[in-house]
């Protein structure tokens, strides 16, 4: 078995077992490396001595398709909870909190349920309350007032069977013990989804039974009773696999702003700034919304300024019926040179930055600039090259920024142009660079617009 501290390892056999180890531990790597998993010791690097310290751990590589799932236990106590299943023939399915057991042909997953209780679905068993603590006298006249029940139901099944003996799904209101032993957990959180008579023989094919039975329950029973629910997604390797930049911290110490931010735009940015990480797109046009909100104060100053241009041409004569024609079509909503979308996000953008702030930008974050002019990181959109002489910086990020949107918005399915950019596919993992591009931008539009604050 090897020995791993931070990112270096080095081989050792599994010899005779040091008091400083848990025999919990080392019989999870026992059993992981009988079926043919890798499994290691870990511990900790002291930074300040390069070796080693503190307890020891384990961890084993569970089979997740072409890739793998790592199980990292810390203590003796997380190693019991996975000791209790026969975790070496589990194949992990990547990208959710589920595991494929071949032995039991059966897919468990960790789900969350909303909406309607499950305990009050047609059909479902409800098994006794489980053992809770008093209440008080308030609490108890409250339920009384909301007619709410004495005591939470008990753990509730709702078992789904087809017309022909096969496949039976199974939802339940606990959470499952096998998926929380991913994580040396006795227990875990959220509902659990149990597939019965799986017949896969590879991970793909149980992955995407998972994908397609979820789906099809979660609708039904939405669509019929208002019980809706998800799958429990994990963190994708892919997300930290790949570099990604450290934000920047300004070294001087906060004081009172002296800006007052527009109320709603602001709203819309904080919202966007706390959207769950595992949400990439939402938290996209949350930023783009910032951008859109003033979108038409943008344009509308640009066309001003263009209309006040051509009254101030010596040349521009109001008798000319061409050239009044030209004024309208400025000026109208629907005329000739009404600005598109795309003109509009150009406008907004190139009110807010220069080519020298978007320059530093890609300077301090030489992982994004990288992602940002590699045409293969994202399909489809505007690349940012700070060397291209024939369109600006702020030109370059502004269709970067508007075709990102359209992938999200206006995506067509087997469209060869504009294949969608869908919530949890391959591509929206790399999003993480353009999010910090739509976030500054987004936090140049809050502050151009910004007025000086008296907080008086």
């Amino acid at each position: 078995m090897s020995e791993r501290h931070g990112n270096t390892s080095t081989t050792q056999g599994i010899g005779q077992l040091s008091s400083e180890r848990d025999a919990r531990l080392e019989q999870v790597g026992q059993r992981a490396q009988a079926a043919g998993l890798n499994a290691w010791w870990t511990q900790f690097r002291d930074p300040a001595t390069g070796r080693g310290a503190g307890p020891w751990g384990m961890r084993v590589d569970l089979q997740s398709g072409p890739t793998i799932r790592s199980v990292d236990l810390s203590s003796g106590e997380e190693a019991a909870v996975l000791l209790r299943f026969p975790f070496e023939r589990w194949t992990a399915l990547r990208g959710y909190e589920a595991i494929f057991d071949p032995g039991e042909k059966r897919i468990i997953a960790a789900v969350t349920l909303r909406g309607t209780s499950l305990s009050k679905i047609p059909g479902v068993l409800v098994g006794p309350p489980e053992d809770v603590e008093p209440v008080s006298n308030g609490a108890t006249n409250l339920r009384l007032a909301f007619q709410l029940p004495g005591h939470l139901p008990g753990p509730s099944t709702l078992t789904l069977v087809g017309p022909m003996a096969g496949l039976t799904v199974e939802l339940q209101s606990q959470a499952s013990s096998e998926v929380g032993a991913l994580r040396g957990r006795s227990t875990s959180t959220g509902q659990t989804l149990v597939i019965r008579g799986v017949s896969a023989q590879s991970h793909d094919e149980a992955h995407e039974l998972l994908e397609d039975m979820a789906a099809a329950v979660f609708i039904e029973l939405d669509r019929n009773y208002g019980l809706a629910g998800t799958l429990q997604r994990t963190l994708n390797d892919d997300l930290v696999e790949h570099e990604y930049d450290q934000e920047s911290i300004s070294p001087s110490p906060p004081r009172l702003p002296a800006s007052r931010y527009g109320r709603n735009a602001a709203a819309l940015y904080l919202y966007a700034r706390t959207v769950p990480f595992q949400l990439p797109v939402l938290e996209y046009l949350g930023y783009y919304q910032v951008i859109e909100h003033y979108m038409a104060a943008f344009s509308r100053a640009t066309m001003i300024k263009s209309v006040s241009n051509m009254l101030a041409d010596p040349e521009f004569d109001h008798h000319d019926e061409m050239a009044v024609d030209r004024l309208i079509g400025v000026v109208l909503p629907g005329g000739r040179n009404r600005a598109t979308e795309r003109e509009q996000v150009r406008v907004a953008v190139a009110a807010c930055l220069d080519d020298a702030m978007v320059a530093q930008f890609l300077d301090q974050r030489p992982a994004a600039a990288k992602a940002l002019r590699d045409a293969s990181w994202i399909a489809g959109v505007r690349v940012v090259v700070a060397g291209d002489v024939q369109v600006s910086l702020v030109r370059q990020i502004a269709d970067r920024i508007y075709d990102l949107r359209c992938r999200i918005v206006h995506g067509k399915e087997n469209h060869a142009e504009a294949e969608p950019l869908r919530p949890f596919g391959p591509e929206v993992k790399r999003l993480r660079h353009d999010l910090h591009l739509v976030r500054f931008v987004a936090q140049c539009v809050l502050v151009t617009s910004s007025k000086m604050a008296d907080w008086s």
